[in-house]
C-alpha cells in the first residue's frame, strides 16, 4: 500500500489451517453361521474434504473384530487410519455368529418279526461344521418308538439333542414290526357217520405256548373246520380239514392240511317189525353194525296212508360186539301195517321194517286163483312172465295171537314152488278191504325163506273192484319174488286176479263172496252171465238173465285195476263192447242188487 501521507509499514502474522474430523465406522449388522468362512468386515468413512477419498489417507484403515468361533456377539474395532489434513475417530459395531442348522433324522427301513427283540433304533445327524461331532453336542441325542408289539407301524422320533452352536431340528421315521411265520399242521382226525366230529387239533412251529423273545405267547383264536358231509352209505369217506376261522394278525401261517376220514354205518332195523295188538304200543329197535355209542338215530313211523304217526331221535348205546338204539312209540290205534324206517346219522344208512297192528278178535282171509306174473317180479329172471297159481287162509288161533292157516304160490316159468312153514304171530292185519300177513317157508323145499303177502278183496263191503294179490319172499341173499317191486310193504301195490278169489270173512258173519269165471265160461243160476266170444278178436257179448229186473252194472278193468269202460243196462239185454279195448285180459264186474258176478275177458 503507498500514500502520500503516510509511512506504510507491513508486520506479518500467521494464519492456520486446523485439520478436519475424519470419521471411520465399523459397519452395523454384520454377521456369520457358525462354522461359515469368515467374511470380509466392512466400514463405514465420513468426513472427507476437498475431494479426498480413502485413497488419499495416509495410513490406511485397519479393521478386525475380537476373537471366537463360537455363536456369539464380537466387536468390531475399525483403526490405523490417519492423515496430515483430517483428525481420524473411530465407532465400532458388532458381529454376530449365528447358530448353524443340525438335523437328527430317524433311519428309515429300521424293523423287526413280532416278538423278536428289540433292535437299537438308529438315527443321522447332518449338519456339523468346523470339525464337530456327535460327542461335541452339549446334550445327546434320544431315539424312541411309540409303544406296541402288534404288526404294525410305529412312528420313531429323536428328540433332546441340543448344541449352543446349533438350531437342532428332527425328522421322524416308521419302524415296521412284521408277522412272524407260523406253521400249523392239522391232526388227521376220524369219526363214524352220524357221530358228533372230533374236536380238530394241529400243532403250530413255534408251538402254543411258547414264550417268545418280547414276552407274548404263541396262541391262535377261531379254529379249524372242515368240509362239509357225511358221506351216507359209503364208508371211508374223506374230507378235508381246513384253516377255517384259526388265525393270529401278527402270524404268517403256512398251513399244512389233514383229512376227517367218515367211516360208513350200516343199521338194520328188523327187530322193529314185531306185531303188536291195536292199541298197544310198540318197541322200535335198530342194531348199528359199529359197535359205536352216541350216534343218532331217527325212527320214524307211518301208516298204510304214509301219515307219520310217531318220529323221535335217540342216541345209541354200545354193547359188547354191536350199538343199538331203542324207542317205545304211544299207543297205536289203528289196525294196519305200519312202516318204520331207522336212519342213522344225517342220512348215513337206513333201514326198514313193518309193524303189523291186529286184532287178535278180528276177521279172517282165505284165498285162491291164479296171477298173470308181471315182469320183473322174478329177481333171478326178470324177463320171465306167465301164469302164478296160490292159495291161503289165514285166522287168529281163539285166545290168543298165533296165526293159524296154509300159504302156497307156484311159479312154474320160474320153477318156483313155496309153501309156508309158519305163520308169523301177530302178523294178520285186516284193514277194511286188505288183509296182510307174514312166515317162514320153504322154496322147492329148501327153508330159510320169509314172505310178506297181502290180499284185497274187492267186493268187501259191496265194492265192485277186482281182487288183488301180492307176494314178496326173501332169503339170506335177497329177494326172490316180488310182484309188487319196488313199493312198500305196506302199500297197495298189487296184481289182479286172473282167476279166483280172495275173501275177508268178518267176524260177525258177514262174508264178501264171489265166483270168478274162467275164460269161455257161462255162470248158470239164479242170475246168470252170459259172455260170448271169449277169447274175441272184435267186441264181446254179454247178457245177464234172471235174478231181478233190475238194471245191472257192467265195470271193466284191465289187469292193473285202473276201471277202462263202465256200462248199464235193463235185464235181459245183451250189451255190446270191447272193439275200442286193446289186447289183453280184463275183469269184468258185473253187480246187480245185492248179485254180483265176475267174469275175466280176453281181447285178442
Amino acid at each position: 500500500a503507498v500514500d502520500a501521507n503516510y509511512t506504510i509499514s507491513f508486520p506479518t502474522a500467521q494464519f492456520a489451517i486446523t485439520k478436519a474430523a475424519l470419521t471411520v465406522t465399523a459397519d452395523a449388522g454384520q454377521t456369520k453361521v457358525y462354522g461359515a468362512t469368515e467374511p470380509t468386515l466392512t466400514y463405514t468413512i465420513t468426513g472427507f474434504v476437498n475431494g479426498d477419498d480413502e485413497a488419499d489417507l495416509d495410513t490406511a484403515v485397519a479393521i478386525a473384530r475380537a476373537p471366537g468361533e463360537d455363536v456369539g456377539s464380537y466387536t468390531i474395532t475399525p483403526s490405523a487410519a490417519a492423515d496430515a489434513n483430517y483428525t481420524v475417530g473411530f465407532v465400532t459395531s458388532n458381529f454376530a455368529i449365528t447358530k448353524a442348522n443340525l438335523t437328527v433324522t430317524a433311519n428309515t427301513g429300521q424293523t423287526k418279526v413280532y416278538g423278536a427283540t428289540e433292535p437299537t433304533l438308529t438315527y443321522a445327524i447332518a449338519g456339523f461344521v468346523n470339525g464337530d461331532d456327535e460327542a461335541d453336542l452339549d446334550t445327546a441325542v434320544a431315539i424312541a418308538r411309540a409303544p406296541g408289539e402288534n404288526v404294525g407301524s410305529y412312528t420313531i422320533t429323536p428328540s433332546a439333542a441340543a448344541d449352543a452352536n446349533y438350531t437342532v431340528g428332527f425328522v421322524t421315521s416308521n419302524f415296521a414290526i412284521t408277522q412272524l411265520a407260523v406253521t400249523v399242521t392239522a391232526a388227521a382226525k376220524s369219526k363214524y357217520c352220524g357221530q358228533v366230529d372230533p374236536a380238530f387239533t394241529f400243532t403250530s412251529s413255534p408251538a402254543v405256548g411258547t414264550v417268545l423273545d418280547n414276552g407274548h405267547i404263541v396262541s391262535f383264536s377261531g379254529g379249524l373246520t372242515r368240509v362239509a358231509g357225511e358221506g351216507a352209505q359209503t364208508p371211508g369217506n374223506i374230507y378235508t380239514i381246513n384253516i377255517g376261522t384259526l388265525a393270529n394278525t401278527n402270524y404268517l401261517i403256512s398251513f399244512n392240511y389233514a383229512n376227517l376220514t367218515i367211516n360208513g354205518l350200516t343199521i338194520d332195523a328188523s327187530a322193529s317189525g314185531k306185531p303188536v295188538p291195536i292199541n298197544n304200543p310198540a318197541t322200535l329197535s335198530a342194531t348199528i353194525s359199529q359197535n359205536v355209542s352216541s350216534v343218532s338215530v331217527t325212527f320214524v313211523v307211518t301208516n298204510e296212508a304214509n301219515a307219520t304217526v310217531f318220529t323221535q331221535t335217540v342216541l345209541t348205546v354200545a354193547g359188547s360186539t354191536t350199538a343199538t338204539a331203542t324207542v317205545t312209540t304211544g299207543n297205536l290205534s289203528g289196525i294196519g301195517v305200519y312202516k318204520v324206517t331207522a336212519t342213522v346219522g344225517s342220512g348215513c344208512s337206513s333201514s326198514e321194517a313193518y309193524i303189523p297192528v291186529y286184532d287178535p278178535n278180528g276177521s279172517f282171509v282165505t284165498g285162491g286163483g291164479w296171477i298173470n306174473s308181471p315182469a320183473g317180479a322174478y329177481i333171478a329172471n326178470p324177463s320171465l312172465i306167465g301164469k302164478a297159481n296160490f292159495g291161503f287162509n289165514a285166522k287168529y288161533k281163539k285166545g290168543n295171537n298165533q296165526v293159524e292157516g296154509n300159504t302156497e304160490f307156484q311159479f312154474k316159468a320160474g320153477d318156483l314152488n313155496f309153501k309156508s312153514t309158519l305163520h308169523e304171530s301177530g302178523s294178520l292185519v285186516i284193514s277194511g278191504k286188505k288183509a296182510t300177513y307174514r312166515g317162514d317157508g320153504t322154496i322147492n323145499g329148501v327153508g330159510g325163506f320169509k314172505f310178506t303177502l297181502a290180499a284185497i278183496d274187492g267186493d268187501w263191503n259191496n265194492g265192485i273192484a277186482p281182487d288183488q294179490f301180492r307176494i314178496k319172499i326173501w332169503g339170506n341173499n335177497g329177494v326172490v319174488y316180488d310182484n309188487g317191486l319196488g313199493a312198500y310193504d305196506n302199500s297197495d301195490a298189487s296184481t289182479v286176479l286172473g282167476g279166483g278169489s280172495i275173501v275177508i270173512h268178518e267176524v260177525k258173519g258177514k262174508i264178501s263172496s264171489k265166483i270168478v269165471e274162467s275164460p269161455k265160461s257161462v255162470v248158470q243160476g239164479v242170475f246168470n252171465v252170459i259172455a260170448y266170444p271169449n277169447p274175441s278178436k272184435n267186441q264181446f257179448n254179454l247178457k245177464v238173465e234172471g235174478g231181478s229186473k233190475e238194471k245191472f252194472e257192467v265195470q271193466v278193468f284191465d289187469l292193473l285195476g285202473r276201471s277202462v269202460k263202465r256200462m248199464e243196462k235193463t235185464n235181459g239185454e245183451t250189451i255190446q263192447f270191447g272193439e275200442d279195448l286193446p289186447a289183453g285180459s280184463y275183469i269184468t264186474v258185473i253187480n246187480q242188487g245185492i248179485e254180483t258176478k265176475t267174469i275175466r275177458l280176453i281181447k285178442k
